[in-house]
């Protein structure tokens, strides 16, 4: 290619203050995304660390920002009724109080990978007296203990986990049911356990 036409062929995601920003400029790249350092931890997936690689793989960023846009004007009710975050957060609490430190997380295949974020949030939330249990293949109720408290994150159209939710729903144990339309819904996901696990922090 040519050391002038190389920098074409690359991007950079930086920090306005980092070293990257010059190099980009100098090398000619064919773009660069400026990113908020604010937007850290959990929240990293809204910034362009999240964004841009979610875009190269043809996800579109916009409807990703318009679901979790949707959950925060839902998290602004002062309605606990119609807060999700407020009821999940007090739910967590109310479980962890009694016992229930444990969440058992069973999720789509589809949407499998966001165990491994939901993990890192309870990891980073060390106020809370929680641990999260995701990907284990699901059992019997009796081969559970009571420190439990159940969560399905299920997207529409699938039902593998529906039969094992409903038969520990029906032996008492506390289930959480989390509905996604689609894909893009795991953008509300990502705002709703942050604010849930604030809520619940506050609570513990």
């Amino acid at each position: 290619l040519g050391a002038n036409r190389l920098g074409e062929h690359f991007i950079t995601i930086a920090d306005p203050d980092s070293p990257m920003v010059e190099i980009a400029r100098r090398r000619h790249f064919r773009e660069t995304f400026l990113d908020q350092p604010r937007l850290r931890g959990a929240y990293a997936v809204f910034s362009f660390w999240g964004l841009v690689p979610a875009a190269l793989f043809g996800v579109n960023p916009i409807t990703l920002l318009d679901r979790a846009q949707t959950m925060v004007i839902n998290a602004a009710s002062c309605n606990q009724a119609d807060n999700l975050a407020a009821r999940l957060g007090a739910t967590l609490a109310t479980m962890a109080q009694t016992g229930r430190d444990r969440l058992t997380l069973f999720t789509s295949p589809a949407v499998a990978s966001f165990n491994g974020w939901l993990r890192q949030l309870v990891v980073e939330e060390a106020k809370l007296p929680l641990s999260l249990s995701a990907g284990e293949a699901p059992a019997a109720p009796d081969r559970y203990g009571l420190d439990r408290l159940f969560v399905y994150l299920r997207l529409r159209g699938d039902d593998q986990y529906d039969v094992t939710v409903r038969v520990l729903q029906d032996a008492g144990r506390p289930v959480v049911t989390l509905h996604l339309e689609d894909l893009y819904d795991l953008a509300g996901q990502f705002f709703l356990w942050k604010m849930a696990l604030t809520v619940a922090a506050a609570q513990a």
